[in-house]
């Protein structure tokens, strides 16, 4: 049995590789489309893929770039967040920005394709829930025949030390004869799938080693060592964590790296986080101007934060990419971890109130 796979925003892969974590041995994975408009998401996916996605705007897609006839079909997307944040600089125009006319476009596209999806998973942030491009969007699932079951999930809440809360539209279609081709489907091919089921095994143990070790070395993370200067002007308001102290990460944005406050969390290390436990147990802070010498602050790597989203070891950047450009395109992706669990229960057809089971 297959499962075909379009992505719409593919970024840097983070819902393929949702996808394939989340498939059961037997079912086999394949990409059919991937489309994104950043051209360094896109130099990321092509080296760890060696596949390159159609470098094309959404608002341009035809009915036949994004449909397939053999069910079962899976959409993924992660439109552009930008006009649903709330933060300070944002215009909040929703459904009226520029960058929402993507999503637009392929709802009005959808009524037209010959093969509409069997699954659809829609992410963005959690301030898209309520907007008008949520409600067209459940418009025209529902017109088509889908159920819909909307959540919010934050990767915390599956155990991982990070947050990044998110909204999540789940869609299916309501077709028993789908089901019925795919229990055909999977029959007729159970001697195939054993062995690629084996094979899959082999190849996830060789991953598993080549990533071991692949986090920075210590010389190569002193590069990413705050200045003792920016660490005192900012040090009250600073995201910190500690090791032993913290028990998760903020959300990373595009900003990481670039930008100090609102982008993420920072770590302190050795002496700094003793320090912080002493500070803390005194009810006091370090004044901007006694920072001790000491003190050691410095950004998650690129790979650290890449760990932090759910990225396996094998997942890499290439060297042309700068820690700046590696920061912005992993601040686009996705939670794996989220996305992957979400993935099971929507090809397990599982409903709203079973959902909600789930996650309490």
């Amino acid at each position: 049995m297959q499962l075909h796979h379009v992505e719409l925003y593919s970024g840097i892969g983070g819902m393929r590789l949702a996808v394939q974590a989340a498939l059961p041995a037997n079912v086999q994975y394949v990409c059919h489309k991937a489309f994104d408009v950043n051209a360094n998401a896109n130099i990321v996916y092509e080296h760890n893929f060696k596949q390159r996605p159609t470098m094309l705007s959404l608002e341009h897609c035809t009915a036949g770039m994004c449909s397939k006839r053999s069910p079962p079909l899976l959409w993924t997307l992660s439109p552009p967040c930008q006009p649903y944040t709330t933060t300070a600089h944002s215009k909040q125009a929703g459904a009226q920005d520029a960058r929402a006319s993507s999503l637009a476009h392929l709802l009005q596209l959808m009524p037209q394709l010959e093969q509409l999806p069997s699954h659809i998973l829609l992410e963005n942030v959690v301030n898209f829930h309520g907007s008008q491009s949520h409600q067209q969007l459940r418009a025209v699932l529902q017109q088509l025949d889908y159920h819909v079951v909307d959540v919010a999930l934050c990767p915390s809440q599956l155990g991982v030390p990070h947050l990044r809360r998110r909204h999540y539209t789940l869609a299916r279609r309501r077709q028993q004869q789908q089901q019925q081709q795919q229990q055909q489907q999977q029959q007729q091919q159970q001697e195939q799938q054993q062995q690629q089921q084996e094979q899959q095994g082999l190849q996830q143990q060789h991953a598993s080693s080549d990533g071991a070790g692949s986090n920075a070395g210590n010389s190569q993370v002193l590069r990413y060592v705050l200045p003792l200067s920016r660490v005192g002007r900012y040090f009250k308001v600073l995201d910190l964590v500690a090791p032993g102290l913290s028990n998760h990460s903020n959300c990373f944005t595009k900003g990481y790296g670039k930008n100090i406050l609102g982008t993420g969390s920072y770590l302190l290390e050795d002496a700094a986080a003793h320090l912080l436990a002493q500070q803390d147990s005194r009810g006091s802070q370090v004044d901007e101007g006694e920072v001790p010498p000491m003190l050691r602050v410095r950004c998650f790597t690129p790979r650290e934060v890449a760990n932090l989203q759910g990225f396996p070891a094998s997942f890499s950047f290439p060297e042309t990419l700068t820690d700046r450009q590696a920061y912005a395109v992993l601040g686009n992706s996705v939670s794996i971890d989220a996305v992957s669990y979400l993935v099971q229960l929507l090809l397990h057809d599982v409903v709203a109130g079973e959902l909600q089971q789930q996650l309490q």
